[in-house]
């Protein structure tokens, strides 16, 4: 599954991080890039076959002109014909330029169209949140410093199982590391971390491994990506981008992002 989360480190930084955990042994992303908006499309396939070709809807992760920063993780398919939270973020990217206007796009949105459970991490500079979705609800916990979210919900007051069975430990371990986080580096290094074994942040368990790290990271104006498709322990280097959006974005840019990108 995923371990999400953000951090602001002063007034004109912060970060925003995901490492996604997949069934699959390879998995190449399929990236969105306009004007004013950067993501890597959802998925609403999980199959372990390598054959197996993905259905590719909303965003998983992304950013807008307006610095506002989005993640999401997989809590479960319920309830039954509604749409996938990947779209969520979309939604969040497009209609929104801070964490409260994107609850309240959120809001609008969900009234209309349920989503699977999912969680959701938002960052704009100013607050980061943590927003639980099921069905028509959302529930949202907001923070002035970093927050965490795995595959399971807290938030809504009823029974809700988790995603995967390290969502627990992974949602401890990469709290307390964040907690201490003082640079991005300390980001990189969360990310790639064992507290737990091989069920770790950085996951190698049999059945769901990390295929993508991602750091979405804001700084003085700047809107860059790290990013790695090997597992964060095993990795040297971050691919490091500068977002081709906003002032950032021509046509060269994006050509030259995605010939940089990692897939």
């Amino acid at each position: 599954m995923c371990t999400t989360g953000a951090i602001i480190f002063c007034e004109d930084e912060y970060v925003l991080f995901k490492n996604k955990d997949f069934a699959k042994k390879h998995f190449k992303d399929h990236l969105v890039i306009e004007h004013d908006l950067w993501g890597a499309s959802g998925t609403e396939t999980f199959a372990e076959e390598d054959a197996v070709k993905e259905v590719f809807s909303g965003l998983s992760i992304g950013a807008n002109s307006h610095g506002l920063l989005c993640c999401d993780s997989h809590v479960n398919y319920e309830p039954t014909g509604a749409a996938n939270y990947d779209k969520l973020v979309e939604v969040v990217l497009r209609d929104a330029k801070d964490v409260d206007s994107a609850l309240a796009a959120l809001e609008v949105h969900l009234f209309d169209h349920p989503s699977w459970a999912g969680n959701l991490v938002l960052a704009d500079g100013k607050k980061v949140a943590r927003v639980e979705v099921r069905g028509n609800k959302l529930e949202v916990q907001d923070d002035a410093y970093s927050i965490v979210s795995t595959n399971h919900q807290f938030l809504f007051k009823e029974d809700n199982p988790a995603a995967s069975v390290s969502s627990t430990e992974r949602l401890s371990s990469a709290s307390k590391r964040l907690t201490s986080a003082s640079c991005i580096e300390d980001v990189f290094t969360l990310l790639s971390s064992h507290d737990r074994g091989a069920t770790g942040v950085c996951n190698h368990q049999i059945e769901l491994k990390t295929v993508y790290s991602y750091v979405l990271h804001y700084k003085a104006g700047i809107k860059k990506l790290y990013v790695t498709n090997q597992q964060p322990c095993e990795t040297t280097k971050y691919v490091e981008l500068v977002l081709p959006i906003g002032d950032k974005w021509s046509e060269a840019a994006v050509t030259t992002f995605n010939e940089l990108y990692p897939n």
